[in-house]
């Protein structure tokens, strides 16, 4: 599998947005981070993290 050159994260938090930043600049070659504040909310319904996760990836890629 094909390593991504960017990543979208799909948050309006920056401290959240800056630590995955840091985590993936880490690697090497850095993997971007491009931050989803040019979203519009995605309303977080489902119970966990993961399926919250999965509705804003969802979104996002809409």
């Amino acid at each position: 599998m094909k390593r991504p050159h960017g990543v979208v994260v799909a948050s309006k938090n920056p401290d959240k947005v800056a630590e995955v930043e840091a985590v993936l600049a880490a690697l090497d070659p850095p993997v971007t981070v491009i931050p989803g504040h040019s979203w519009s909310d995605i309303d977080e319904t489902e119970e966990t993290l993961a399926g919250n996760a999965l509705l804003k990836a969802t979104a996002v890629c809409a």
